[in-house]
């Protein structure tokens, strides 16, 4: 039996695959000749057998091995990558880094090691597979996440685990790096966790491509230097500027809405809203969409001048008729009666005691048949919907005021 796991078990597997004579007679990489493989034998120490396995995996790095070199050089990196000593491990992980027919088993090896071996394996190797970078990111090891996080390209599943992390230096890396893919929801997570943060805003500005989704959220946050940047960068029509500013106004109310949803202060900021010229269509609908009933009645009932209770009888109790009552009363415009009584069909068939227990399918269901009822609105989350169904009234008002 030969030993594998020493250097001179190594040596003695080496000329047991392949005789002096056919290793002479052969192309044998100059590192791995005679006067190497005698070197070893006499002194296998760690110096020597990391310059061994730098030697071996440089050749083998090359290409220019034969079929049966590559084999025997396989074979020596292998019991190489196990060695005790960690210089020796260290040298084959910097020379097979990029070797791009490196056995998928022996850089797993590398990468489970420690970080000073396995960091160039993780940050260059090709042939490590999502599931094998899902394994780093997820080892706590924020060097090994780093290293992830730094390759030249990044599948989106393997972005999003890397934002899970929640680590700062590991999603600054990730921004940074431009070949990195990024779900849509990935992005909103690093604005959920980061989206304060001045140098994480202005690595999101600069990504190649942001949705106006991540837009919206970030132009009310980050400076007018970077609102400017974010604009030119990618290219959106001052129109569109004014509206995602007022999105995201819109959004700041609905979360504190969310925070403070007592009766009494819900009608005196319904009342403050409209007064102020704040109280839009669109906040009236997304607080309906998202099934906040006690800001949609109160609004509805500063609009039309009525008492709350009376409205909600004109809403949920008096049919069609009711609701085109109360809604002929406010000043929301008539392109968007539709989609209030889309919705409010929705609220309706649900049960209005459904409300303190709001599920998203809820407004699921109301965006599907908004998309329904609107044919230039595309199915999408409900700040697409809502930023479609305005465009679509400023459109119509055009329109008619032509």
């Amino acid at each position: 039996m030969i030993d594998l796991t020493n250097a001179e078990g190594v040596c003695h597997f080496y000329f047991a695959t392949v005789s002096r004579r056919t290793w002479e007679m052969s192309r044998a990489p100059a590192t791995l000749g005679h006067s190497q493989v005698e070197l070893l034998l006499t002194d296998p120490s760690p110096r020597v057998r990391a310059e061994t396995a730098a030697g071996v995996a440089a050749e083998l790095s090359k290409g220019s091995l034969t079929e049966n070199e590559r084999h025997i050089a396989l074979k020596i990196v292998e019991v190489l990558a196990r060695d005790t000593e960690r210089q020796v491990r260290e040298a084959i992980a910097t020379h097979v880094k990029s070797c791009p027919f490196l056995p998928r088993k022996i850089a797993n090896t590398l990468a489970r090691d420690v970080e000073s071996v396995a960091v160039p394996i993780i940050r260059y190797s090709e042939v490590l597979s999502d599931d094998d970078l899902l394994s780093v990111v997820r080892s706590d090891s924020v060097a090994k996440q780093l290293a992830v996080a730094k390759r030249e390209a990044i599948s989106p599943i393997v972005s999003d685990a890397l934002v899970d992390t929640r680590n700062k230096e590991v999603v600054d890396s990730l921004l940074a790096n431009q070949d990195a893919e990024l779900w849509e929801r990935s992005l909103h997570k690093v604005v959920d966790s980061f989206g304060d943060d001045g140098a994480i805003q202005a690595l999101l500005v600069e990504r190649p491509m942001l949705p106006l989704t991540v837009t919206e959220r970030l132009i009310t946050r980050i400076s007018a230097e970077l609102r400017e940047r974010l604009i030119d960068r990618h290219n959106i029509p001052a129109v569109l500027v004014d509206e995602l500013i007022g999105q995201g106004q819109e959004r700041a109310i609905a979360q504190t809405l969310v925070s403070d949803n007592r009766a009494g202060e819900v009608e005196r900021l319904a009342a403050s809203l409209f007064t102020n010229g704040k109280l839009t269509p669109t906040l009236v609908l997304r607080a309906l969409c998202l099934g906040d009933l006690r800001f949609f009645e109160a609004s509805m009932a500063t609009m039309a001048g009525i008492p709350v209770e009376s409205t909600r009888t004109l809403l949920y109790d008096r049919g069609l008729d009711g609701f085109k009552g109360i809604y002929g009363k406010t000043t929301l415009p008539l392109e968007l009666f539709n989609a209030f009584r889309v919705a409010v069909d929705v609220i309706r068939s649900v049960g209005r005691e459904e409300s303190d227990g709001w599920r998203k399918d809820y407004t699921r269901r109301i965006i599907d048949r908004l998309v329904k009822t609107y044919r230039e609105v595309c199915p999408s989350d409900l700040e697409h919907v809502l930023s479609q169904i305005s465009r679509h009234v400023i459109r119509q008002s055009e329109i008619a005021a032509e």
